[in-house]
């Protein structure tokens, strides 16, 4: 009897206690000489905003056919067809320059969605998006923001 009484406690206890949220990676940082530079540049060249960087390396993964018709963090319905990507740290919208380090092929695609969600990883492309650029599983690549 005793024992039911605590099981039941802890069953609830465990039942009240929030499962921790999937935190996003931090954005890469850009390099203090570059920081230095765009602090001293005169207002003219200092960008206003500059909530990205113009640049990263990182492993990247895609997400394809079991996605499909799913929506996506911006709302939209998940395209494999369609050149998307999924940034933990991007704003949606933004258009990115995605190279295949291993194959050298480049690919342009839109952030509409978050993720991945796994460590290590800087983006999530579609599966058409991967498909341009060779990439088959994880592989290195270099990403330039095009317009964000």
């Amino acid at each position: 009897m005793i024992g039911t009484i605590v099981g039941a406690l802890l069953g609830a206890l465990v039942g009240l206690t929030p499962l921790p949220r999937p935190r996003a990676p931090d954005p890469p940082r850009v390099a203090a000489a570059t920081e230095r530079r765009l602090r001293n540049a005169p207002p003219a060249v200092r960008p206003a905003v500059r909530a990205t960087p113009p640049g990263f390396d990182g492993l990247a993964s895609w997400y394809g056919p079991s996605f499909a018709g799913r929506l996506t963090a911006d709302g939209e319905r998940y395209d494999p067809l369609a050149l998307t990507a999924a940034s933990p740290w991007l704003p949606f919208g933004t258009r990115l320059r995605v190279v295949d380090l291993r194959t050298g092929r480049a690919v342009q695609v839109r952030v509409d969605d978050r993720g991945p969600w796994v460590g290590g990883r800087v983006l999530d492309l579609s599966q058409a998006a991967a498909q341009a650029i060779g990439l088959t599983g994880v592989d290195p690549v270099q990403a330039v923001v095009l317009k964000g």
